[in-house]
């Protein structure tokens, strides 16, 4: 079903890229991306691995926050990066 959300949030979904090369990836994310802003009538959430980190396995999307946040600016300019936690992930959240 394709309804619109107040709300959209994507956790890992983009993670597991099975050595898919990563432009290709991360062009197939951010059409992705894209199409979920199209439905999200309040804001979009997601999260992706960081590339900054050192034990990178085989298989998994690594992706630059920077890049990121720069593409999300082309779908709103309300866009914040939240990458002080624990984890080696970040997080973006754009708002309308």
């Amino acid at each position: 079903i394709n309804k619109p959300a107040d709300y959209t949030f994507v956790s890992g979904t983009f993670n597991l890229n099975l050595d898919v090369d990563d432009q290709l990836w991360g062009t197939y994310v951010k059409s992705t991306l894209s199409q979920l802003w199209s439905m999200s009538n309040e804001g979009l959430a997601f999260n992706m691995l960081d590339k900054k980190h050192s034990d990178q396995e085989s298989g998994l999307y690594y992706a630059n926050a920077a890049e990121y946040v720069d593409f999300c600016r082309t779908l709103s300019p309300e866009v914040t990066l939240i990458d002080n936690y624990y984890l080696d992930e970040w997080t973006i959240f754009i708002r309308r």
